[in-house]
């Protein structure tokens, strides 16, 4: 009898799948430092760049998050895919904040899965103003002429005096000898406020 062999060979290739991944960076990874500026500021500081890549293996869609304090502009770009180009935004602090520290964070979202991504620290202070004082006060006041030993005073005047400075005052009640002046109707005043007394010459007055 005859034998006769054979030999198969078979191989398995077996497909590995890259794991999907929803993750993005953003640039520059420190805190956005805005300085320091005093209450009453009129010019914001400069508004500052952000940068987000897609650095995962799915498309991403940009959400962010809006502080309180500051402006953020809308991204270069909404949706966000592998090898994109970065997308780009910008923060800015708002104007007429209040004295204190008004650091906050942005959140970068994605839209598609819920996820925040990344965070953005911001950092921007409102300090006290320097104390400066100003008064003014109205200036002249005419009571016309009168003979002497007149028996009808002239009508009292309102004089006002108001705070020009950027700090509280307080007032101390003015006094005369040849005039009636009338209680402070304020004291105490508020930059912006102001108060007001009447003043009336006195009779019996001689030349």
């Amino acid at each position: 009898s005859t034998e006769a062999s054979a030999t198969v060979t078979a191989s398995v290739m077996v497909k590995t799948e890259t794991p999907k991944t929803v993750t993005a960076t953003v640039k520059p990874e420190g805190p956005l430092k805005f300085g320091t500026l005093e209450q009453g500021y009129e010019t914001a500081p400069d508004a500052q760049p952000v940068t987000v890549e897609n650095t995962g293996t799915e498309a991403i869609r940009i959400q962010l998050s809006a502080p309180e304090d500051y402006e953020v502009g809308e991204p270069s770009a909404e949706v966000l895919n592998p090898g994109d180009k970065a997308a780009t935004f910008t923060v800015q602090p708002k104007t007429g904040l209040q004295v204190g520290d008004h650091s906050d964070t942005i959140s970068v979202t994605d839209q598609n899965t819920g996820n925040t991504l990344a965070e953005v620290r911001l950092e921007f202070t409102v300090s006290e103003p320097e104390p400066n004082p100003g008064l003014s006060v109205t200036d002249s006041l005419e009571f016309g002429t009168k003979e002497e030993g007149y028996k009808e005073l002239p009508d009292a005047k309102k004089v006002t005096v108001t705070n020009t400075g950027n700090t509280k005052i307080v007032l101390k009640q003015p006094s005369s000898n040849a005039y009636t002046i009338g209680t402070l109707s304020a004291t105490e005043l508020e930059a912006g406020d102001n108060a007001t007394f009447s003043v009336q010459p006195v009779s019996g007055l001689s030349q």
